[in-house]
C-alpha cells in the first residue's frame, strides 16, 4: 500500500465542486437549469479551452436538455466522429453561420424535408471562439461534409455578461434554442431555455462577472495609439523636438 498523505499535505485544498455542473459549490448553476424535453438530439463539441469558463453557456444547455451530450476536446478522433454520426441513421445538421469558409469543402445548407420526423434530427454545435471553431471545423473533414443550418433574423442576444461584436451574435444556448424552435414544427415550448439564461445572467452578475468584460481588440489598439501619441507630444514640447 502506498501512503501519499505527506504529498497531499503540501497541496492546497481544492474547492468543493458540484458533481452535476462541475463548478465550485458557491458558483453552482444547477438552480438556473430548466428541463426541456426536446425530440431533437443535441451534440455539443466543446473546445477544451472553454472548460471551466465561468461565462460559458454550453454546460447550462446540457443541463437543460436530457437529449443532449457534451464532448470536450481540442480535436476529436475522426473515426469516432464518423461512427457517431452514422450509427443511428439520424440526419445530422451542423449549426454554423453561412458566411464561413472551410478549407476543403463548400458548405451546403439544409432544407427540412416535409416527411422527416423531428426526432430523426441531430443538431451538432461547436462551442468555441469563432477563430477556434473554424480551426476545429477545418480539422475534421466529416464535419465539413455535413449539411449546415444557419440562423436568420434572430432577436438581439440576451447574453448580457459577455460582449458580442454584433447584436445578432448569440450564446451557444441561445443559438440552440432558436434553432430548435425553427426546426421543431410541434407546439413544443423552448422558452424555458431563455429563462435559464436569464437566471444564469443574474447569478453571474451577482459575482461581478459583467465587470470583467474585455474591450474589443480594435478599441484597445486605438486607445494605445492615442496614448502613445499624447506621450510623444508631451516629450516633443518639453524638449522642442519636432515630430515627423
Amino acid at each position: 500500500m502506498t501512503l501519499d498523505l505527506p504529498q497531499n499535505c503540501l497541496q492546497p485544498r481544492k474547492r468543493a465542486h458540484c458533481e452535476r455542473c462541475q463548478r465550485a459549490l458557491r458558483a453552482c448553476i444547477c438552480a438556473c437549469a430548466k428541463t426541456v424535453e426536446s425530440p431533437i438530439e443535441v451534440l455539443i463539441l466543446q473546445h477544451s479551452a472553454e472548460k471551466g469558463h465561468i461565462k460559458n453557456t454550453a454546460g447550462l444547455l446540457h443541463l437543460c436538455l436530457p437529449n443532449s451530450r457534451l464532448w470536450l476536446a481540442e480535436q476529436f478522433p475522426e473515426e469516432l466522429l464518423q461512427i457517431e454520426l452514422a450509427h443511428d441513421g439520424k440526419q445530422t445538421l451542423l449549426l454554423y453561420p453561412d458566411d464561413s469558409v472551410t478549407a476543403n469543402a463548400e458548405p451546403h445548407f439544409f432544407e427540412m424535408p416535409a416527411r422527416l420526423p423531428v426526432n430523426r434530427l441531430r443538431l451538432l454545435m461547436i462551442d468555441a471562439t469563432w477563430r477556434k471553431s473554424r480551426q476545429m471545423l477545418n480539422a475534421h473533414p466529416c464535419l465539413q461534409t455535413l449539411p449546415r443550418y444557419a440562423l436568420t433574423h434572430v432577436p438581439e442576444s440576451k447574453y448580457v455578461i459577455r460582449k458580442a461584436r454584433q447584436a445578432h451574435q448569440l450564446s451557444t444556448l441561445e443559438a440552440a434554442c432558436y434553432a430548435m424552435m425553427a426546426l421543431d414544427t410541434s407546439d413544443k415550448n423552448y422558452t424555458p431555455l431563455l429563462d435559464a439564461l436569464e437566471a444564469f445572467n443574474h447569478l453571474q452578475c451577482q459575482f461581478g462577472v459583467h465587470r470583467l468584460q474585455r474591450e474589443p481588440r480594435f478599441k484597445m489598439y486605438r486607445d494605445a495609439r492615442i496614448y502613445s501619441t499624447k506621450i510623444l507630444s508631451e516629450i516633443s514640447s518639453k524638449f522642442s523636438v519636432a515630430l515627423p
